[in-house]
Order: C-alpha cells, then sequence, then structure tokens
C-alpha cells in the first residue's frame, strides 16, 4: 500500500471517499505551483490553506509543519489509566474488561439523569425517551 492510499484511507474514515482523489488533484496542481512539494501534501491542510496554495501562496513549511506534528502525536502512547488505577482482580477476564472500557459508571442518585458510557465527547441537553 503506498503513502497515497493509506492518506485516502484516512480520508474515508473522517469523511467521504469522493473527496479524496479531487483533494489529491488539487495537491498536484499546487504540486505544478510549486506551493506544495508533494500531492499528499494537500491532506495537511484545511480548506482556506488550499485555496490560498491554488492562488500562490506557498504552503511547503504549513504542510511540513503539520506533516511533523503528526508523526510526533502517533508517537504517544497514552497511559492506561486516567486517575488512579482500578484496583486488580482475581479474574483476568475482568480485568481486561476494565482495561478496555473502563470502570463501571458511578450511579446518579437524580432520576432525571441518564447513567452510562459516552460515545464521544461534549455534553447535551435534551429531552430523552426510553
Amino acid at each position: 500500500m503506498e503513502a497515497r492510499d493509506v492518506r485516502c484511507i484516512a480520508w474515508v474514515q473522517m469523511g467521504d471517499i469522493s473527496m479524496c482523489y479531487p483533494a489529491l488533484e488539487l495537491g498536484r496542481r499546487c504540486v505544478a505551483r510549486g506551493t506544495l512539494v508533494t500531492a499528499e501534501d494537500v491532506f495537511h491542510l484545511e480548506r482556506a490553506d488550499i485555496v490560498e496554495a491554488m492562488n500562490g501562496v506557498d504552503k511547503k513549511d504549513l504542510a511540513a509543519g503539520r506533516k511533523a506534528d503528526l508523526e510526533r502525536i502517533a508517537t504517544i502512547v497514552p497511559p492506561p489509566f486516567i486517575g488512579p488505577p482500578p484496583p486488580a482482580s482475581d479474574d483476568p477476564v475482568v480485568d481486561v474488561i476494565v482495561r478496555f472500557f473502563g470502570l463501571p459508571v458511578e450511579p446518579n442518585a437524580d432520576p432525571r439523569v441518564i447513567n452510562g458510557v459516552a460515545a464521544s465527547p461534549g455534553t447535551v441537553t435534551a429531552k430523552a425517551k426510553v
């Protein structure tokens, strides 16, 4: 698998595959204008940056900086737990489940509060139907 394919896969995860190939074409045009080093560098730019690059603004350093940031971030290994780790159990299956899903949610005494594990960051206040 080539690097460009990996970038396209990353875009699939973020959005629509149909944008990958047009974005690569924009990247090729920016390379022809001398505003990017490689066509794949377009994936390190935001929409406004791409427009500027298409209009002749050099974005080589910006793309290189963001690529370096991404490579640095990819080497970070997060801690296994945030806060104190849970006590070890005698059951290795429970230990694996806790490491994968985290600790169980502490119940809230307020009947208006729905307890659970968030699937994404953020807070919402709305009516819920159970």
